[in-house]
């Protein structure tokens, strides 16, 4: 495969738990995988590059000197995402604001950056990685379940808007077992998270990175506004 058709993803919060399974799959399907993030690991599989996405100016200098090294931005997944469980009481402004930073602007900051060189590709594709917490509740979650439930309403918006030569769809997951819920994940906890779940049990990093790689897909050329949920039955819309 030349390097025209060839193509480039971005990847956000590639360093670990999910983000690491969605850069190391695509590598494997043949996809130039760039994984941005803070925390790097030098034996990853894929390329990783330092960026803070809350940072507007380092997210449009990344996704320029990617653009430019490679000619081109195909896809965008925006996978990066904290989790700082609190009950309401205790959730200072500075958690809140910490988190939607991350979870939600920091995704409008990498799709504006990267929307210059996704109009000039022939497939181009953004994934939005949410949360099982955008459409139900759980108890400690109001930052990260506001967070997520924006993020489906800027994929939907984001959809309509840069329709027809973009598709921007989203990916919901239930608790899946990364790094991110290690702080929480007493024996209590789990049974809490999967008695709901259809299929009782958490999820995989690799059951997410499945769903991403059917949606920037040729397979997935008629989706976008679209969600998929790979949460083992506990949310059904």
């Amino acid at each position: 495969m030349n390097q025209s058709q060839t193509k480039v993803a971005v990847v956000t919060g590639a360093a670990g738990g999910v983000g690491a399974r969605i850069l190391a799959d695509l590598t494997h399907h043949g996809i130039e995988a760039i994984g941005l993030d803070l925390r790097l690991q030098a034996d990853q599989p894929g390329r990783l590059l330092s960026c803070d996405i809350t940072e507007p100016d380092n997210v449009d200098c990344v996704m320029a000197d990617i653009a430019n090294q490679f000619g081109k931005i195909d896809v965008l997944v925006n996978n990066a995402g904290i989790l700082e469980e609190s009950p309401l009481e205790d959730c200072d402004p500075e958690l809140w604001h910490r988190t939607l930073a991350v979870n939600l602007t920091g995704a409008y900051y990498c799709i504006r950056a990267a929307l210059p060189h996704l109009r000039r590709s022939d497939a181009a594709s953004v994934v939005n990685i949410g949360s099982q917490l955008a459409f139900k509740g759980a108890p400690n979650t109001a930052a990260y379940s506001a967070s997520k439930a924006g993020l489906i309403g800027l994929t939907r918006a984001l959809a309509v808007e840069l329709a027809p030569s973009i598709r921007v769809n989203a990916v919901a997951p239930g608790p899946i077992e990364t790094p991110m819920i290690e702080p929480y994940a007493t024996q209590a906890w789990v049974a809490s998270r999967t008695r709901s779940l259809a299929l009782g049990r958490l999820g995989r990093p690799d059951e997410v990175a499945n769903a991403v790689l059917f949606l920037i897909s040729s397979a997935a050329s008629y989706f976008t506004g679209q969600t998929l949920h790979p949460n083992g039955g506990g949310v059904m819309p």
